[in-house]
């Protein structure tokens, strides 16, 4: 199963509700591509929920232009079928070394 969600709206009412339901009612979710262009931080919600789909995530693509913690991104160790990882147009602060820890098959 494969879900693409592309978020462009400036709608300041709209909340990670949605993306969060659409990623929890997925079976076996394999590929996952989440673009946002909308200015809304709701990247850290969506990788907190990711986690529920830890043992089918094959690829994951995740693009926001804004600026995280790498402190988030631990949760990537028990990904344990995760074969491609891509992150675009972030600021990462933290650190960095954790990025070590994420290991792919």
């Amino acid at each position: 199963i494969e879900l693409e969600i592309s978020y462009k709206s400036t709608i300041t009412c709209f909340d990670s509700d949605l993306i969060i339901n659409l990623i929890s009612s997925q079976k076996n979710l394999e590929k996952f591509h989440y673009k946002d262009d909308s200015g809304n931080l709701f990247i850290y919600p969506i990788i907190l929920k990711l986690r529920d789909h830890s043992h089918s995530i094959k690829s994951l693509t995740l693009e926001q232009s804004c600026s995280i913690d790498v402190d988030l991104f631990s949760s990537f160790e028990n990904f344990y079928n995760l074969q491609e990882l891509s992150f675009k147009n972030f600021n990462f602060e933290g650190n960095h070394d954790l990025f070590s820890n994420i290991k792919f098959p």
